[in-house]
């Protein structure tokens, strides 16, 4: 493998994930608060609890599964008329759940 070669390569994985996204899916004008969602949401396995975030227009998520834990932040996307749920996995140090761990 010439030099021209190896450069381009490191270059090319340097640059990958570093720079911020040319066309974000949403921006800060995309991002709604809905009170509706706040609140505890369960079925016989899981529990999403919604908490209101500190952060402007966001959400903490605590999701339980099998006594194990995933927290997340979140924020309610609206693109046209469709709604979209936009997590980021938090708090590392915690018993994860399956659902925390896919995200990382």
């Amino acid at each position: 493998m010439n030099t021209k070669t190896l450069i381009s390569i490191l270059l090319a994985a340097i640059l990958a994930g570093c720079l911020p996204s040319i066309h974000p899916l949403y921006t800060d004008k995309d991002l709604i608060f809905d009170p509706n969602l706040l609140g505890c949401f369960s079925d016989k396995q899981t529990t999403w609890l919604f908490e209101k975030s500190p952060q402007s227009k966001a959400y903490s998520l605590t999701l339980t599964t099998d006594n194990k834990q995933g927290r997340f932040d979140a924020r309610l996307v609206k693109l046209e008329n469709l709604l979209f749920l936009d997590l980021y996995p938090q708090d590392p140090g915690l018993t994860q759940n399956d659902f925390y761990k896919m995200h990382l």
